[in-house]
């Protein structure tokens, strides 16, 4: 089982984030919540948890179990200076994820970024998906602006997100995901089809810590 949740919301962990610059007070009528990729906003911490079970393909269809999708590869790296910072990391990341399972940046027909919203990051994820895609502008989905930042649990809940998607044919809105990165992917303010193909799963950690998904509908 795979499992992760969040449950940090606590004024001693608002001053705890506050006090590492990873929140932040913004101004104007839409600062108490993240709105990734739209260079405004600010980080806002939420609270969930997300679990699945993984097992081999076969083993799992041979019990008739039912299947949300597949999980065919992933990835991992660690921000370094001088070694491309965070977007070197998010890149190493993804490209190892889509080389584990042997797709190309066409295959990719869904990104669920990190998207903590904060400009920083964001510029660095768009800056990486902009080189592993190479011109490919998939559909995106950014689930901060709506959750909050789940911390432990963000992975899992966005890998379940990306699966469910695939599997119903459908991409959910991303609230308050701006433009910044329009040359990159498509964010919608409704749901749209998701197409054929592959999602990619996007996940930061504390540390430059990053990590990368690949999965497939069945």
């Amino acid at each position: 089982m795979a499992a992760g949740a969040g449950t940090a919301i606590s004024a001693r962990s608002v001053a705890r984030y506050r006090k590492q610059k990873l929140l932040r007070k913004a101004e104007g009528p839409e600062a108490e919540w993240p709105r990734p990729f739209s260079g405004r906003g600010a980080a806002a911490l939420g609270e969930g948890a997300g679990a699945a079970v993984l097992e081999p393909l076969e083993a799992a269809r041979s019990a008739g179990k039912p299947i949300q999708g597949a999980l065919t590869g992933w990835g991992r790296a660690t921000a370094l200076e001088g070694a491309g910072g965070l977007s070197g990391a998010i890149r190493e990341a993804a490209r190892r994820a889509m080389e584990a399972v042997e797709i190309g940046p066409g295959r990719v027909c869904l990104v669920v970024t990190h998207g903590a919203g904060t400009p920083a990051e964001d510029e660095a994820e768009a800056e990486a998906l902009s080189a592993v895609l190479e011109g490919h502008r998939p559909r995106a989905l950014a689930t901060k602006g709506a959750f909050g930042h789940l911390l432990g649990a963000s992975p899992i809940v966005d890998l379940l997100l990306a699966l469910r998607a695939l599997a119903e044919g459908e991409v959910p809105p991303s609230p308050g995901a701006g433009a910044a990165a329009r040359e990159v992917m498509d964010f919608s303010q409704g749901p749209v089809a998701a197409g054929t193909g592959a999602a990619l799963v996007l996940s930061q950690g504390f540390g430059g810590a990053c990590a990368a998904f690949a999965a497939e509908a069945l």
